[in-house]
């Protein structure tokens, strides 16, 4: 739809400018999902999906009250009320196997905002219950990395002994936040909460013992 100045203009423009996303999901693929999708969400419609859930290993159908579409690390993801959760869940777009616009309409919750449904998030899954305070210490040869960025809109950052840096963040969900400390092995430490501690030294130490059991002699 572009005029072809245009074209041509983006066209040299690749030759200096590189976007690179590792793991990137091709949307090509499943244009017809999130067409489905996307009309839903303007008209309030429910919709039915067929539904691949890769933790629990099982396929199964939901009537869905489709909220939102959530766009997060060059992935696309569903956020609606599910009629068989009886309850506001998130699916991830590439694991809807079938979806089918019905004619029944919903009324979409007073108020209710995607952006507030995630704050107390630390990346795409939801809040379970209340939040916790994690207190993180960084290594001084990565405080420069955390101090770059805002991970978190509850990010509180304080100078710690010896260099190091010390790093607050309250949230509802850790998951996430644990895949992510641990992607910094021995360079990051969590102060507390102990319980939180205790669930990463032990995936540490489950790591490293299958490195372990299968070292050759």
């Amino acid at each position: 739809m572009l005029p072809q100045t245009a074209l041509e203009h983006f066209a040299e423009l690749g030759e200096r400018i590189l976007v690179r996303m590792p793991g990137q999901t091709d949307y090509r693929r499943h244009k017809q999902t999130v067409s489905i999708l996307s009309e839903a969400v303007q008209t309030d419609q429910v919709v039915e999906i067929t539904y691949r859930s890769v933790w629990r290993g099982e396929r199964y159908t939901a009537a869905v009250h489709p909220y939102g579409l959530v766009y997060f690390e060059g992935d696309l993801y569903l956020v609606g009320y599910s009629d068989r959760s009886r309850a506001v869940r998130v699916f991830k777009v590439p694991r809807i196997l079938e979806a089918r616009r019905t004619a029944t309409r919903f009324r979409r919750p007073t108020g209710f905002s995607l952006e507030n449904l995630f704050r107390s998030s630390f990346g795409i899954m939801q809040p379970r219950g209340g939040e916790i305070e994690a207190v993180v210490e960084f290594d001084p040869s990565i405080a420069a990395i955390i101090e770059e960025r805002q991970w978190h809109p509850s990010q509180k950052l304080t100078a710690g002994p010896d260099g190091k840096l010390v790093a607050s963040y309250r949230l509802g969900n850790t998951l996430e936040f644990e895949r992510w400390i641990m992607s910094f092995g021995p360079r990051a430490r969590v102060l507390r909460p102990q319980s939180l501690r205790n669930t990463i030294r032990d995936n540490l130490l489950a790591a490293a013992e299958a490195y372990r059991a299968h070292d050759t002699p």
